[in-house]
């Protein structure tokens, strides 16, 4: 379990990096499809409260502003995606997030993961917004849809036997593909003339 822990806390900084490239994509989404500056934000505040709630969750043997904190996070993500009207709600997302939902039936710690599950939501909202994004390049929503595929995954591996080195290895696999098609936009991105043809290009 120690190592399991150690391991998980590596990827903190992998989770950071993607809300932090999520923020900067979203930001320029909006300017160029919206016109508007505020919801981008919303999604880094979303994002910094959830990882805040959880580590504080994690490190405490009371939980009170932690648990708020882990579920307001996602709330806010959630609110701000379905404002920008740049995802789509699709049948797969909402089966993703039935399954991951579901396993907290199956799970020997029902009450820790029901918590847990708030912030898995948040980063699952974040990778399907990167899938499910209207005018994301195809082989870029298919890596993200891969990332998604393999979070919900992990979940169910990680409700079954929580801890094991099988569930980090998709937890981390997930992560990893997620940020690198974060890094691919981002780069994607930086090849285009924004001002001539990056209503195009996004």
């Amino acid at each position: 379990m120690l190592e399991y822990n150690l391991l998980m806390s590596i990827t903190g900084p992998l989770v950071l990096v993607g809300i932090i490239l999520m923020w900067d994509l979203t930001r320029k989404v909006e300017k160029l499809r919206l016109g508007t500056r505020g919801l981008s934000l919303l999604i880094l505040i979303g994002g910094i409260l959830t990882a805040i709630g959880f580590v504080a969750y994690a490190c405490r043997t009371t939980h009170s502003w932690e648990a708020f904190l882990v579920m307001f996070g996602p709330v806010l993500i959630a609110y701000t995606l379905s404002e920008s009207g740049l995802v789509q709600p699709k049948l797969e997302m909402l089966v993703q997030a039935t399954v991951m939902v579901a396993s907290i039936g199956i799970s020997a710690r029902k009450s820790h993961y029901a918590i847990m599950m708030f912030s898995a939501l948040s980063i699952l909202l974040m990778i399907d917004a990167v899938a499910f994004y209207r005018y994301i390049p195809q082989p870029h929503g298919k890596i993200a849809r891969i990332s998604a595929w393999l979070f919900v995954a992990f979940t169910l591996v990680n409700a079954v036997n929580y801890g094991s080195l099988i569930a980090f290895a998709m937890y981390f696999l997930s992560i990893v593909l997620w940020v690198g098609t974060l890094l691919g936009l981002e780069l994607y991105l930086t090849r285009i003339d924004v001002d001539r043809s990056g209503q195009k290009a996004l």
